[in-house]
């Protein structure tokens, strides 16, 4: 996979729509650490090439059979209807990532709905040592919509965009591909590449500050030793995938801080809020710490800046 040419959209571009699919592990004990914090494995993964006019010229579906969650969760087979029997059927992660890199080729950019796909494909790619770097730019499409249609700033579901639109949801709803289909649909009727061109714009006004969910960061025996690990105080830039460490969190309020940190990379990508959380584990004693990277709003710009 290749980047796009950093001088912009240039006609001729193709949109790759990407949607994931993935499991978790069946308790926090058993999350997988190294070589990477694996919040999630894929397990599908769902791509619609589509035009600059808006055209779908292809498709691409990959189940994928996890090396280490390899038994459902239930909430996912609840949601998505995988059974770990049908994980067992599925192709090597490196098998689908060869695939989607040779359906991706170059000149393309990613379009996905909402900002947890591209994040989680990083993670992915980092535990089987691919090279993150070589993704394409890639483009929340949730966010173009949301600025062409509510004007406001909230999330809108993939299904509630399609009522919108007078469109009729796929029947294999959470299914990879049926997904990708049907974002890559709603992106046939928008201008995708104005879109693109006002992105940063579009964030600021339209976008939901958080840069993905929250993750679990580890078990701890005390409050200090949490915000000591770098497991807790260090998050990868939503944009590019670097490293981000906070050296310096606010004092601790009902068990919540947050500290502010930038892409050591691209500091043009602006300031992120890496929100801390950590809570008494009444079970089995210590402290359970979980994570969430925001985009800082301006009030905390100005309350670190006056620290």
């Amino acid at each position: 996979m290749c980047r796009d040419k950093d001088k912009g959209i240039e006609t001729n571009m193709q949109y790759i729509v990407l949607d994931l699919e993935w499991n978790q592990a069946p308790s926090r004990e058993k999350t997988v650490t190294t070589p990477v914090r694996l919040s999630g494995e894929i397990i599908q993964i769902g791509a619609v090439r589509v035009s600059e006019a808006g055209e779908i010229l292809d498709t691409l579906k990959c189940d994928v059979r996890p090396r280490h969650y390899t038994q459902m969760h239930y909430k996912i087979r609840e949601i998505t209807g995988i059974t770990s029997a049908q994980l067992r059927r599925g192709i090597p992660f490196e098998t689908a990532y060869r695939q989607l890199a040779d359906f991706v080729g170059t000149d393309s950019v990613f379009l996905t709905w909402g900002p947890d796909d591209l994040p989680m494909l990083r993670t992915n790619m980092a535990l089987y040592g691919y090279d993150t770097e070589s993704l394409p730019r890639s483009y929340d499409l949730q966010l173009i919509f949301n600025a062409a249609h509510i004007r406001e700033r909230r999330q809108c579901s993939l299904a509630a965009a399609l009522e919108l639109l007078h469109m009729e949801q796929s029947p294999n709803m959470h299914d990879a591909l049926a997904d990708a289909y049907d974002t890559a649909r709603i992106a046939g009727v928008l201008d995708v590449a104005a879109g693109i061109a006002d992105y940063e714009a579009i964030t600021e006004q339209y976008g939901s500050l958080s840069c993905g969910p929250a993750v679990e960061a580890g078990h701890y025996d005390t409050f200090e030793d949490a915000l000591a690990d770098p497991r807790v105080t260090t998050a990868e830039c939503p944009k590019c995938g670097a490293v981000m460490a906070c050296t310096s969190f606010e004092t601790p309020r009902f068990g919540k801080t947050s500290g502010l940190t930038a892409c050591p990379d691209h500091p043009e990508h602006g300031v992120y809020s890496l929100r801390v959380r950590i809570a008494k584990d009444k079970a089995a004693g210590g402290f359970n710490a979980r994570k969430q990277l925001y985009r800082a709003t301006e009030a905390e710009k100005e309350r670190w800046a006056k620290r």
